[in-house]
């Protein structure tokens, strides 16, 4: 009899050893796979770029400014810093359609005052004038030009979008102007000629075989201004092609049935010493941004195999 228990408590022992091995296992097994699931399954991330919810409603206020006139410009011009801040906590995006002066001109539409500005060899890239404004930020710094063609001791600038008002006091903090000058280009001198480039800018009046030559919006064209001494009678250049600098592309000059409303062009024309010409480049520029006059001017001379290459410095 006592044996047959021994023999009972021995089985049970058994059986509750394999229980606890069994228990153990499915035990180890769980808090594997959990844990491993959780640290090498990663949740799908969204890589695609959110939009952002961007929203023209905006304060506009004057940080600082400077006034600008010149004897040769028949306008005076402001370069203002100025914040936006959204009022409604998103991203900016900003027309400049919507600021107006109470002259009636509104800042998306003074290229005509920019090109003459260009055209005197100042540098609107060193002004740093932004001609439109997108931002990621609830509140952006910009800085505008803003011409002025009366002469009043005041502008007032308007955001269409609400009416507000700022109004700038023209009879204080006058600036320097010549701090924008254009640097100069290379003079290149050979046996008959000295070449030296004086000044880049955009032509917005151009005229083909004399009659006025009109182009997309989408289209630019850009002139660079030669100044010629000690030419040989009767030089001329038949082609010129720019290559801007970190650029391998190569623009081609328009030809000599092309000039400007105040420049000539310097293609096919019998050059004369202390003349200035001009160069025109059309260049496809949909998005109005701005282009580097640095790089490497390109001459034909008629009559020759030669290339003069002029190095250009203009900012």
């Amino acid at each position: 009899m006592k044996r047959r228990i021994r023999y009972d408590r021995l089985i049970i022992l058994i059986l509750v050893v394999i229980m606890a091995v069994v228990v153990l296992v499915l035990g180890i097994k769980f808090l594997f796979f959990n844990n491993g699931s959780s640290t090498t399954v990663d949740k799908p991330v969204n890589t695609e770029e959110v939009d952002v919810e961007r929203s023209d409603k905006v304060d506009i206020s004057l940080d600082a400014y400077n006034v600008y006139s010149s004897d040769e410009l028949d306008f005076r011009f402001v370069i203002g810093e100025f914040t936006f801040a959204s009022k409604d906590n998103k991203a900016i995006e900003f027309d400049l359609s919507k600021l107006e002066t109470n002259e009636l001109i509104t800042l998306n539409n003074i290229d005509s005052y920019i090109s003459q500005i260009q055209s005197l060899g100042y540098s609107t890239s060193k002004m740093g004038i932004d001609t439109s404004i997108k931002s990621n930020t609830e509140s952006v710094k910009v800085k505008l030009l803003i011409p002025v063609t009366k002469q009043v001791d005041n502008i007032i600038l308007t955001n269409l979008n609400d009416s507000t008002q700022i109004s700038i006091d023209l009879t204080v903090n006058t600036g320097n102007l010549e701090e924008f000058k254009n640097s100069s280009g290379e003079v290149i001198s050979g046996e008959t000629y000295d070449i030296y480039v004086s000044n880049a800018y955009v032509s917005t009046t151009m005229y083909h075989n004399d009659s006025e030559y009109t182009y997309p919006s989408t289209v630019k064209v850009y002139t660079f201004k030669l100044t010629v001494d000690n030419i040989e009678d009767g030089t001329s250049i038949e082609a010129a092609y720019f290559i801007p600098d970190g650029s391998s592309e190569e623009y081609q000059a328009l030809d000599a049935s092309f000039s400007s409303l105040k420049d000539e062009n310097i293609i096919g024309v019998p050059l004369k010493a202390n003349d200035t010409y001009a160069l025109f480049f059309e260049l496809y520029n949909p998005d109005d941004s701005g282009i580097t006059y640095n790089g490497t001017l390109q001459l034909k001379l008629a009559g020759s195999d030669d290339v003069i290459e002029i190095s250009t410095t203009l900012q």
